[in-house]
């Protein structure tokens, strides 16, 4: 029983030297596996970071893009606007320029129309007022020969006649008439 017991006692030294070597390799084990879960854990942040990081940078990327395309297309927009406004200002400006010289031409027509009236008026005014001096004068020589009066035209005709008479012979009337005094 003693061999017994000391074999049992060196089993048990033995079960406890395995056991402790289990533990050992248990332990040993769970280090390991703890280590490994630490590495994956942080292989995993690095991956998730990097994921992260690329996405982040992508998405800067497609809004910097983004941004640009909508500067490019608020430039295109605004200079088409700008060219709108000018081809209407233009546009404008040259419909004004057309009814300007519409109007002109308009009242240089109606100007035209005025003068010609005011001319064929003051032509026939002129006629009527001839009119009524050849009836006035008409009457008035008829009046004159009832009367026995010569007329205007008589009178003129008389004083040109003696003035066409010869200056000698008034010279010599002159000089005879201051002899004779």
């Amino acid at each position: 029983m003693e061999e017994t017991s000391r074999l049992c006692a060196q089993h048990d030294g033995k079960i406890a030297r395995i056991k402790a070597k289990l533990e050992q390799f248990r332990l040993k084990q769970q280090e390991d596996d703890q280590r490994l879960r630490d590495e994956w854990q942080h292989r995993q942040e690095v991956f998730w970071t990097r994921i992260e990081t690329t996405i982040t940078q992508e998405e800067e990327k497609v809004a910097q893009s983004s941004t640009e395309e909508r500067r490019i297309r608020e430039e295109d927009e605004k200079k088409r606007k700008d060219e709108d406004l000018t081809r209407r200002i233009s546009e404008e400006k040259r419909k004004a320029e057309e009814e300007q010289i519409q109007k002109e031409a308009e009242e240089k027509k109606r100007l035209e129309v005025e003068k010609k009236r005011k001319e064929e008026e003051e032509e026939r005014l002129q006629q009527d007022e001839e009119q009524q001096k050849k009836e006035r004068l008409k009457v008035e020589l008829e009046q004159r020969k009832q009367i026995g009066l010569s007329t205007a035209d008589d009178d003129w005709q008389a004083v040109r006649n003696d003035l066409k008479v010869d200056h000698f012979s008034r010279l010599r009337r002159c000089l005879t008439f201051s002899f004779r005094s």
